[in-house]
């Protein structure tokens, strides 16, 4: 495979724009790539997206490689921030008002608004897998710290003259000296290798590495130079006439899967060859397939250099169905990235026939069910004749009252051995339901109707009193057990349902109620009361019991009297 050409993305202040310009010739690919950003300053990627650091507005927005926007107000940042780096995942942020550090992950979540503090100005970062360093423009000093934010040499460089971005590459690192218009190369361990290495850029800024190429912003001059990391020129306009450039991004464009480009169908036992453009030379790619029958992700090959530009499939005793594929591409870093197919490929085998399904029930006659309760719906799915792929069901339902069809709860993708389904109607409104099964084995369907219809109703309760019984009585301040039989409840209601208890007396002819229990199970079927000592011996005594199921009341009263003796 031929790698992708390389693509320049940077942020020109003057203009609020991100433009994109080929690497190789400076031709100008999309300017603006990106427009409407206000004073946008740093400026990475991760895969097929960009992340930009809107520095007048105070906001980090995502974009794709292609200049849509994902999301223009990812993270808020605190005015003043303006450098950004990216590591494994993580955006580090610098604020060159506030003197900090903050770290985010991609999807715009705060790690700590201050991982490094004390700072002068910061104005330049770059990010390894274990360190952090950090250029203060005021001081003219450069920091090392850990990607967990310890200091490691808070001066590891001195002496500088407005430092600003800064790259990193193996034991080396490249530093933007702005207020001397140089590139200056030291070690990682701050040693100097030479002052210098790049001079006479006017008003240097941003600085990107690829390969062994330095591209540099000229803010004042409008241009974009490249040289090499041992010094020599390139091109020292190779993008010109940019309005105050300062971040600057290099990379070849994201890895693409191109097939199937579009929808392909092969045999079982025939290959398929997956082709991928863009990525790193140095990246390695994983290739799955999702679908089938199961509907699940397969790895084919993990891995595979990126530079092999495809993989053959060979689909022996591969389940026939419609498969997708996935790229993971995965830097040399260590980051990593997902990328889908255009399209699908089904693979076919000739010699399957759809499956067979049948529904048992409701019978013809038809069949009810109380509100609350659950109804199973039997379903019968077996292979087709020359077929051995595994079956899964759908399982909906037909409501006669709305007429639309739905699929029930969890009734998705079932393994045909799975039968029967357990309806829990609870919620269900009263009606007539009818019911459907779908069956496939991965690309072919059978259908089935139900050979009948279920009735959901709603119940109505029976409040029986089995005391007092005819005559009975209890001494005043003795005990009465009030005993009471509910029918007519769902299982669910039944169990959930309340009673409210009162009683009732005559004085001087007129009834007096009086509540004796506020909530009592429903299923407890007995209450122990106290009877009262006033009016005393002779009163008579009715109940009323008030049933509640939570949506619903009913009310009866004891068909008897008790009397206190």
């Amino acid at each position: 495979m031929l790698l992708s050409a390389l693509d320049i993305y940077v942020a020109s202040q003057g203009s609020g724009t991100i433009g994109e310009y080929d690497a190789s010739s400076g031709a100008t690919v999309n300017a603006p790539l990106i427009s409407g950003l206000n004073a946008p300053a740093g400026i990475v990627g991760y895969g097929p997206d960009l992340y930009v650091e809107n520095s007048g507005a105070g906001e980090i927005g995502q974009y794709s490689a292609n200049g849509g926007t994902e999301n223009a107000s990812l993270i808020s940042i605190a005015a003043g921030a303006n450098a950004m780096a990216f590591s494994y995942g993580q955006l580090f942020i610098t604020n060159s008002a506030a003197g900090t550090v903050a770290q985010y992950d991609t999807n715009s979540t705060m790690s700590n608004p201050a991982l490094i503090s004390g700072l002068n100005g910061p104005a330049g970062i770059a990010v390894t897998s274990t360190d952090i360093y950090v250029a203060n423009s005021t001081t003219g000093v450069i920091g090392q710290y850990t990607t967990s934010g310890a200091t490691v040499n808070a001066s590891l460089i001195t002496g500088l003259d407005d430092p600003r971005q800064m790259v990193v590459s193996g034991s080396d690192l490249f530093v933007v000296e702005s207020g001397k218009g140089v590139i200056d190369e030291y070690t990682t361990s701050g040693v100097p290798v030479k002052q210098s290495l790049v001079a006479n850029l006017g008003d240097p800024v941003g600085i990107a590495l690829f390969g062994s190429d330095l591209y540099v912003t000229n803010n004042d001059l409008g241009t974009i130079g490249e040289y090499t990391t041992s010094g020599a020129t390139v091109n020292v306009a190779l993008v010109s006439g940019l309005d105050q450039p300062v971040g600057i991004y290099v990379a070849p464009p994201p890895l693409t899967l191109t097939d199937p480009a579009l929808p392909t169908a092969i045999n079982v036992g025939q290959s398929y060859t997956i082709t991928w453009t863009g990525g790193y030379s140095t990246d390695t790619v994983d290739i799955w397939a999702e679908g089938g029958p199961r509907n699940v992700w397969i790895s084919l090959a993990s891995n595979l250099p990126d530079l092999d530009g495809s993989y053959t499939w060979n689909t022996t005793n591969v389940l026939h169905g419609w498969y997708y594929f996935q790229a993971t591409d995965h830097f040399a870093t260590g980051q990593s990235y997902d990328v889908n197919s255009p399209n699908y490929l089904h693979i076919v085998d000739p010699a399957a026939n759809a499956p067979n399904i049948s529904l048992s029930n409701p019978v013809q006659a038809g069949e009810s069910v109380a509100q609350g309760d659950t109804y199973n719906i039997n379903f019968t799915a077996t292979d087709g004749a020359g077929d051995t792929n595994p079956i899964f069901v759908q399982l909906w339902v037909y409501s006669g009252d709305t007429g639309q069809w739905t699929v029930l709860p969890n009734a998705n993708y079932l393994p045909a051995s799975q039968t029967p389904y357990a309806w829990n109607t609870t919620g269900v409104a009263p009606g007539w339901y009818s019911f459907a099964a779908h069956a496939t084995n991965g690309d072919q369907w059978s259908y089935a109707a139900s050979p009948g219809w279920v009735n959901v109703t709603v119940p109505v309760p029976t409040i029986a009193f089995t005391t007092p019984t005819p005559g009975q009585s209890v001494a005043a301040g003795g005990t009465f057990n009030l005993d009471w039989n509910i029918t007519g409840l769902s299982t669910s209601d039944a169990a959930n349902s309340t009673v409210q208890i009162w009683a009732q007396h005559l004085v001087d002819g007129s009834p007096v109620w009086s509540e004796i229990a506020a909530s009592v199970s429903a299923s407890a079927g007995t209450y122990t009361w106290t009877v009262p000592t006033a009016p005393g011996a002779g009163t008579y005594y009715a109940f009323s019991i008030w049933l509640n199921d939570g949506d619903d009341w009913w009310a009866q009263s004891s068909p008897n009297w008790l009397q206190a003796t």
